[in-house]
């Protein structure tokens, strides 16, 4: 009779204090369990006898005997018979010593044959024992045998109890496919030994996670992912490129249906930055062809053409990770659902290379977040550091927009961030990003930022920018071109739009209280290069400098009076955009023209001499502008005469009074230009004050 003396628990390992154990066959039947050896059977309080042992209340151990057999399965229920845990199958089978494998010869323990041969009892000891004792089934490598039989629970709060192989399955050593001499090498960090085909039958296993630990590998090959994806996880592990290698990638994918996660790697390779023949597909990790989603979390690739390359990415998570010092890229792909948090692009591309290397370039991607970064600079003069655009020939279905984006809150060094459409192709297929929004960056360095062709897009709060450029060209079916810049600061804003956008520019591009350090240059220019003119709306502009507002292309088009391309608005006086003329300016027989294109926020000042004084239109109109005249009667009176030309209308009141004035008054004018007329805003009238 075989006895049983254990501790009652459930799955994470609580002690089931009052419970019951029951035994019951392959059928379901229940099976005799007793007291002692003798065969009492346990009874209830009423003096029935029930098939169950109660667990101890002070110490949850339940006892009885009985009958082992192959395939008994234990039960462990509450006191109404409802299941505790699930049941234990196979229970029986390791009690029945004709079941288990393996012979340990008795002769190895002094004394046990004849122990062995005076105690059996055919009811519950094998009589085979006299001969050998079988090896228990923890030895066995089989399925469902071996660690499978272990129990394990990790001994923090809350962990789930599960058997030794179910541990083993949620992360397994990468060590387990290594030679001892490959384990040495990694534990040391000698990178003599190549680790390549080791890693790959790793990869090729099936395991979905591997333990990377904080080893250092050498892999001279590629490596090729599982398609069914992989997760490789530890803390401080690298992987580093023996050779020089300008062609091979190291992780290589193709239409993968699960996903990729690597955390706490580094990954360094060995490309010729000077050299020449390289590989521009040799990335640390190339995924081709679509992937459900791939993260990085707390990784760095550097010196290999691009760092990360990934194509079709359905979700692509970027979270506190350096992508530096590569040939071309340091990230780039085709991407859905992207967050990049906190990580470094820098100093990747070469010089010279012509608008083609970028720290990060994403194309044809939606649903985007790119915040607290720092990128920049490449070392492209010529590309930005981060590029969004859409791209003609990269559109595939599923990835055939850029929309929806928000890059916020990072730094851009020098080389600068550029949005746009596909500008290699003809203006009928430049399809706009639309909705995206660039908030609180802060640039440096001359680091520029770049709109072309947007939709629906924002600029706002963005510091240190050295020009703020939009062209505006795409006559793709439906566009209607939009862009917000609030409280932007720039040393200069560069603006143009081609023939068929350019009126929905005039409205659609809107720069509002932009804060313009130009120094002694004009403030707003049209794009050089570009063909296009001036074309937008312009509210409360702040330059700072002593250079003009406008170059000659935006004073043009001001100046048209066929066209309302270009609007210049005020929610109060124009700042900075009238001219204070020295009170000892004296305007007598002679005409006078206001020049109010100027980086003066005071009105013009006037000082009217003896004589009939003309007051021509001012060298800026546009509509919206506002035209402030701050005039003196500084002659004895009556010997004065002032009259406006017809770019003025005056109210009724103030030509009434305009001539009625006496020697050391003032009288304040306030005009808006609009519908081709300097229109004044309200009555005046001469004072001392």
């Amino acid at each position: 009779m075989n006895k049983f003396y254990e501790t009652l628990t459930n799955l994470r390992g609580d002690v089931l204090f009052g419970y019951r154990a029951q035994v019951v066959d392959e059928t379901g039947a229940s099976v005799d369990i007793y007291r002692d050896r003798s065969g009492t059977r346990f009874t209830d309080g009423s003096g029935n006898i029930v098939n169950y042992a109660e667990a101890s209340s002070d110490t949850g151990m339940a006892e009885f005997y009985w009958n082992a057999a192959t395939g008994q399965i234990l039960q462990i229920t509450d006191s109404a018979g409802e299941l505790a845990r699930p049941p234990i199958i196979g229970f029986g089978d390791n009690y029945v010593l004709g079941n288990l494998s393996g012979d340990l010869p008795t002769t190895a323990i002094d004394g046990l044959d004849d122990t062995l041969a005076a105690k059996a009892d055919t009811t519950y000891v094998d009589t085979n024992l006299a001969t050998k004792v079988p090896t228990a089934d923890l030895a066995s490598t089989d399925t469902g045998k071996g660690a499978a039989l272990v129990g394990a629970k990790s001994p923090f709060t809350g962990t789930v109890a599960r058997s030794l192989v179910d541990t083993v399955d949620e992360s397994r050593s990468i060590l387990e496919w290594f030679t001892d001499v490959e384990k040495a090498a990694a534990r040391a960090g000698d990178l003599s030994v190549d680790h390549t085909a080791a890693i790959q039958l790793a990869l090729d296993s099936g395991a979905p996670v591997l333990d990377m630990h904080d080893y250092a590998y050498r892999v001279d090959g590629e490596l090729t992912l599982p398609t069914a994806g992989i997760k490789l996880i530890g803390n401080g592990w690298s992987i580093e490129r023996g050779v020089a290698n300008n062609s091979d990638k190291l992780f290589v994918g193709a239409a993968l249906t699960g996903g990729v996660e690597m955390a706490g790697g580094t990954l360094t390779g060995n490309v010729d930055r000077l050299g020449v023949g390289y590989s521009n597909t040799a990335a640390a990790i190339r995924i081709t062809g679509g992937v459900p989603f791939v993260t990085m979390r707390d990784m760095n690739m550097s010196v290999w053409a691009s760092g990360l390359q990934v194509y079709q990415v359905a979700a692509l998570t970027l979270l506190n990770s350096k992508f530096n010092d590569n040939h071309l890229t340091g990230v780039s792909g085709i991407a859905n659902n992207v967050l990049i948090d906190g990580c470094e692009a820098k100093r990747n591309g070469y010089v010279g290379s012509g608008n083609l290397t970028h720290d990060i370039y994403i194309i044809n991607g939606s649903g985007g977040k790119i915040i607290n970064c720092d990128i920049g600079p490449n070392l492209d003069t010529a590309s930005s550091s981060l590029t969004l655009r859409y791209d003609e020939s990269d559109s595939s279905t599923g990835f055939d927009d850029v929309a929806d984006w928000v890059i916020a809150n990072s730094s851009f060094d020098t080389t600068g961030l550029h949005i746009g459409s596909d500008t290699g192709v003809a203006v009928a297929n430049r399809k706009p990003p639309k909705r995206v929004k660039v908030t609180g960056n802060k640039f440096k360095g001359g680091a520029d930022l770049w709109f072309d062709d947007v939709e629906a897009c924002k600029s706002e709060n963005n510091t240190g920018i050295d020009t703020l450029q939009v062209r505006i060209g795409s006559s793709y079916s439906g566009y209607v071109p939009g862009l917000l810049s609030t409280n932007d600061e720039c040393n200069q804003v560069s603006e143009s739009a081609l023939t068929t956008p350019r009126a929905a520019a005039a409205t659609g591009i809107i720069f509002r209280s932009t804060t313009i350090h130009n120094s002694t240059g004009n403030a707003f220019v049209n794009t050089a290069g570009f063909g296009g003119n001036a074309a937008c709306t312009i509210i409360d502009p702040n330059p700072t400098g002593s250079g003009v507002p406008f170059d000659s292309n935006f004073l043009s088009v001001l100046a048209s009076t066929s066209s309302d391309f270009l609007r210049v608005r005020a929610s109060g006086r124009m700042k900075k955009l009238n001219r204070s003329v020295l009170s000892d300016t004296l305007v007598g027989t002679t005409a006078y023209t206001p020049d109010n294109h100027s980086s003066d926020e005071a009105p013009i000042n006037i000082r009217l001499g003896s004589g009939t004084a003309t007051i021509n239109a001012p060298t800026t109109s546009g509509p919206g502008m506002v035209l402030e005249l701050l005039i003196e009667a500084a002659w004895p009176t009556g010997s004065t005469v002032i009259t406006f030309n017809s770019a003025y209308k005056l109210t009724e009141n103030t030509a009434a009074v305009i001539n009625t004035s006496v020697q050391g008054e003032f009288i304040f004018l306030r005009f808006t230009y609009a519908k081709s007329k300097w229109v004044q805003l309200g009555d005046a009238s001469w004072t001392a004050a």
